[in-house]
C-alpha cells in the first residue's frame, strides 16, 4: 500500500498526539472518543435537548476516570461542559466521584474550575450544601493558595448565612458565637466590646486573625470578597503602628488595587491610600492608567478613585497628566452609569456627604489614627519635609497655570487663593495642560440639557452642581457668610469692589449677604465670588441654553403646536422632574442670584405667560422666582 503524503503541519500534529499518548496512555484513548460528542455539544446550533443527551452520554464513558480527567486541560473542559448542558442526573453522576475530591481539586490548576461549575449548575440545594461542608474548615488554607482562593471566592457567593459566618470565625482560632454577626458593629470591633480590649481571648483572637492575613498578602491573593471583610475588620480595631504595618504591606506592588470591586475592599484601599507615602501614590496613579472610565463608572472603585485624587494631591500635575485625558475622552460611557453620575456630582460638590453612603463620606477624611499610622510610615522627619515640599510644589503649580493661561493678577490671586483654601478636586477640575474637565462637563450639559433637566435619576444632580460651581466653586455648597469669611481680602478696601460697582449688581449682593447676615466688608466678596463666575463663558453658555430651552417651549405651546396646550405649557415646564428640578437651581445655585443672571432672564421669558404657566407644573418654578425676586427687591 503506498504511503499517505502528508504536509509537514500535519506531520507535527501526529507526532504531537502521539507524544501525549505516550505521556497519558490511561486518559487520552477516552478523551479521543469524546471529543467529537464534545464538540457537537457545546456547538451553538446543537438543540438543547440533544446537548442534554449528549453530556449524559459522555458523562457515562468518563465513569471510574474523571478525577484523573479532572487534572488535564482538555479533561475539565469536557467536564465542564457536560455540568453546563447536562441536567440534574449528569450533575449526580459527576458528583458522585468528585465531591468527595474537592479539598484536592480546589489546589489544581485545571481542575479548581470544575469547582465552581459544580456550585452553578447544581439544581438541587442539598448538593450545593455537601460542597460546602467539604470546604468549611479549610478557609484560611484554601485562601493562601493561588487556585483555592479563586475557588472560595466563588463558594462564598453560593453560602448560606450561617456557613458564610462559620468560614469568618475560622479566622478568630476558635468558634465564636452566631450574635456577634448580627450586630452593629460586627466580627472583631463587636468582640472588642464584649472581652474588653487588653483581655486575653480577644488579644488572641486579633494575633490569629494577623497571622492568617500576613499569610495570605505575602502572596498577593486579596481578590476574595471574604478577604476584604476581614481586612475591614482589623483595620477598625488596630493601632496606629499595625495600621501602618497594615497599609504599607497591601501597597506594596498597589495591592490594595486589587481590592476595589466590594465595598469593603474599597474602604480598605482609601484607607491605604490615606497612610501611602507620595511614591505610592504615584504607583497606584501609574496602575490606573488605561481603566480610569471602568474604575469612575463602578459603585465601589469609584471612591478609591475620589480617595486618590484627594489625599494625592502633592502629585496634583502627575494625576492630571495620567488620568484627566483619560477620563475627558471616556466621560459619556462613565456618565451612562449610576455610579459614574455620583462620582462625578461628589467631585465639582467637594462635598463626600451628599452623594456617597455615609459610612464611605466619614472614612474618605484624614482622622487622627490615620495621621499617626502615616506618620509612622514617613517618619517624623520625613514628615516635616513633605508638607515643605507640598506646600512648595503647590505654589509652583499656581504659578505655571499663570504662566500658561496668561491670567490677569486679580484671577491668578484668586485662583491662588482657590487652590489654597479649597479641596484638592478643585484643583484636577481646573484648566490644566490636558484639558479642562469642568469645561467638558459643561458640554456634556449643553448636548443632553433637556434630558438631565427632566431627569429623574441622579444625572438630575450633575446639572446642578455645574451650575451651583458656577458661582464660587466647591464651596459654594457653604452658605454665603462662610464662603465669604473664607475668601481673603485682596485689596484691603471696605464695601462694593470697584468691579462690581452697578448699583443693582450692589444691591442684590447686599440682599444675599442680609439673608446670611455676614459682615459689611463681606457683601463685596459675595459680590465678587459671585459675579467672577458669570465672565466665564462656559457658564454663560449654559444659563442661557436653560433659558432658551424654556423659551422654546412656551413659543411651540403659544402657537399651539402641542396638544392640550394647557397643561403641556411651556416644554419643560410642563414636565414634573423638570419643573422641579428647574426649582431648585433657581432657589439653589448662587450663579442664579447675580442680576442678569438665569433667575432674571428666566423671569423675563415667563411673566408675560403667568397665568397660562399657573395652570401647568411650572407654577413652581414660577412660584420660586416671584419669592427670589421679592426677597431680594
Amino acid at each position: 500500500m503506498p504511503e499517505v503524503l502528508m504536509t509537514p503541519r500535519q506531520k507535527k500534529k501526529i507526532a504531537r498526539l502521539k507524544r501525549r499518548e505516550a505521556r497519558r496512555p490511561d486518559t487520552f484513548p477516552v478523551i479521543r472518543d469524546c471529543v467529537k460528542n464534545w464538540e457537537l455539544m457545546r456547538d451553538s446550533r446543537t438543540g438543547k435537548k440533544e446537548s442534554c443527551l449528549l453530556a449524559l452520554k459522555i458523562s457515562s464513558e468518563l465513569t471510574g476516570k474523571m478525577l484523573t480527567l479532572s487534572s488535564t486541560r482538555t479533561g475539565s473542559a469536557i467536564i465542564q461542559s457536560c455540568l453546563k448542558h447536562g441536567d440534574q442526573e449528569v450533575w449526580n453522576a459527576i458528583a458522585k466521584e468528585l465531591i468527595k475530591r474537592i479539598r484536592v481539586m480546589a489546589r489544581g490548576r485545571y481542575s479548581h474550575q470544575i469547582v465552581p461549575k459544580m456550585l452553578k449548575y447544581c439544581r438541587d440545594k442539598g448538593g450545593v450544601r455537601k460542597m460546602m461542608r467539604q470546604l468549611l474548615g479549610r478557609t484560611p488554607s484554601l485562601l493562601r493558595h493561588v487556585y483555592g482562593s479563586r475557588v472560595i471566592d466563588e463558594a462564598y457567593f453560593y453560602a448560606n448565612i450561617r456557613e458564610k459566618r462559620t468560614m469568618m470565625s475560622e479566622f478568630y482560632g476558635e468558634p465564636v458565637d452566631e450574635a456577634i454577626f448580627t450586630a452593629k458593629n460586627p466580627g472583631l470591633p463587636r468582640l472588642r466590646e464584649i472581652f474588653g480590649k487588653n483581655s486575653t481571648e480577644y488579644g488572641r483572637m486579633c494575633r490569629s486573625v494577623y497571622f492568617k492575613l500576613t499569610e495570605i498578602w505575602e502572596k498577593a491573593l486579596l481578590s476574595p470578597f471574604i478577604v476584604h471583610k476581614i481586612l475591614w475588620e482589623y483595620i477598625q480595631v488596630s493601632s496606629p503602628e499595625e495600621l501602618s504595618e497594615l497599609c504599607a504591606a497591601i501597597s506594596r506592588s498597589c495591592l490594595f488595587l486589587k481590592m476595589m470591586h466590594s465595598t469593603e475592599g474599597a474602604l480598605v484601599a482609601t484607607q491605604a491610600i490615606k497612610v501611602a507615602s507620595p511614591v505610592k501614590l504615584r504607583q497606584a496613579t501609574l496602575e490606573l492608567r488605561g481603566q480610569v472610565v471602568s474604575v469612575a463608572s463602578h459603585h465601589a472603585a469609584s471612591m478609591v478613585l475620589l480617595a486618590l485624587l484627594k489625599h494625592g494631591s502633592i502629585n496634583e500635575r502627575h494625576l492630571r497628566r495620567a488620568l484627566l485625558p483619560e477620563m475627558i475622552k471616556g466621560l459619556d460611557e462613565i456618565l451612562d452609569s449610576a455610579a459614574g453620575q455620583r462620582f462625578m456630582c461628589t467631585l465639582l460638590s467637594g462635598n463626600t456627604t451628599r452623594y456617597l453612603q455615609p459610612i464611605a463620606s466619614s472614612f474618605m477624611e484624614m482622622d487622627a489614627r490615620s495621621a499617626a499610622a502615616r506618620n509612622v510610615e514617613l517618619g517624623h522627619e520625613e514628615r516635616l519635609h513633605y508638607e515643605e515640599k507640598e506646600q512648595e510644589g503647590l505654589v509652583n503649580a499656581v504659578d505655571d497655570m499663570a504662566d500658561k493661561f496668561a491670567m490677569g493678577n486679580s484671577d491668578s490671586d484668586e485662583r491662588r487663593a482657590c487652590m489654597s483654601t479649597s479641596d484638592p478636586w478643585d484643583a484636577f477640575l481646573m484648566k490644566g495642560a490636558k484639558g479642562d474637565l469642568e469645561a467638558a462637563l459643561i458640554s456634556y450639559c449643553l448636548d443632553n440639557l433637556r434630558s438631565l433637566i427632566c431627569s429623574g435619576t441622579d444625572a438630575r444632580n450633575l446639572l446642578f452642581e455645574v451650575l451651583r460651581r458656577g458661582g464660587g466653586g466647591s464651596n459654594s455648597t457653604k452658605p454665603c457668610s462662610e464662603r465669604a469669611q473664607q475668601q481673603p481680602r485682596q485689596d484691603g478696601h471696605h464695601g462694593v469692589q470697584p468691579e462690581c460697582e452697578d448699583e443693582g449688581a450692589a444691591a442684590a449682593a447686599a440682599a444675599v449677604a442680609a439673608t446670611h447676615t455676614p459682615t459689611k466688608d463681606a457683601a463685596g466678596v459675595i459680590q465678587k465670588s459671585l459675579s467672577s463666575s458669570m465672565r466665564q463663558p462656559r457658564h454663560r453658555d449654559l444659563t442661557a441654553a436653560i433659558v432658551a430651552l424654556v423659551d422654546q417651549g412656551c413659543k411651540r405651546a403659544d402657537e399651539g403646536e402641542t396638544e392640550n396646550a394647557e397643561k403641556c405649557y411651556g416644554g419643560i415646564l410642563s414636565d414634573y422632574y423638570g419643573s422641579r428640578n428647574l426649582r431648585r437651581i433657581v432657589l439653589s445655585c448662587p450663579s442664579s442670584l447675580i442680576p442678569g443672571g438665569l433667575n432674571d432672564q428666566l423671569w423675563t421669558v415667563v411673566q408675560p405667560r403667568k397665568d397660562k404657566i399657573r395652570s401647568s407644573y411650572g407654577r413652581r418654578v414660577l412660584e420660586a422666582l416671584m419669592s427670589v425676586r421679592g426677597k431680594h427687591t
